[in-house]
């Protein structure tokens, strides 16, 4: 599909047009919440948004000074895109950061989990042999006769 800059490339008033549209969805995009907006948008963006280096001001705007505004506008938009660029850039890492910092604590949180585990493991296990231990030792003395008591002598010296 042919569009008009296509047909007419050099019509300035065509790609004023143009500009002035790209403008405007760039003050959108500016607007909106950096949650609600990528990197890759404004990339995109800022690329359609390079300046034209013609002198030439388009004959069928109203006035020179019009056209003057608006390139001094678009000039400002395409400096502000450095901040607005660094501006996502951080919105991402802090994004990554919060998101590592979660998979970290979800991490912590299992091997806490997994150390009561093991320590209650260990609790039974020592209880267990404890338990064994007593039955050991009571085994033994059942084990161990028992001796009969000494009888006393007499005194009476009798020895039969």
């Amino acid at each position: 599909m042919l569009k008009d800059h296509d047909i007419q490339p050099n019509n300035k008033a065509v790609l004023y047009d143009i500009a002035m549209i790209q403008q405007k969805s760039a003050e959108m995009l500016f607007g909106s919440r950096t949650t609600k907006r990528t990197l890759k948008d404004l990339k995109r963006l800022f690329a359609s948004l390079t300046p034209d280096k013609a002198p030439m001001v388009p004959r069928k705007v109203a006035t020179r000074e019009i056209a003057e505004q608006r390139r001094k506008y678009g000039d400002n938009m395409l400096r502000k895109s450095e901040e607005h660029l660094a501006t996502q850039k951080q919105r991402r890492r802090q994004k990554e950061w919060d998101r590592h910092g979660a998979l970290e604590r979800e991490r912590l949180a299992e091997l806490r989990e997994e150390a009561g585990a093991l320590a209650a493991q260990r609790k039974h296990v020592r209880e267990q042999a404890m338990e064994w231990s007593r039955m050991e030792s009571d085994e033994k003395k059942e084990r161990k006769p028992k001796k009969a008591p000494k009888q006393k002598a007499d005194g009476t010296g009798d020895a039969a």
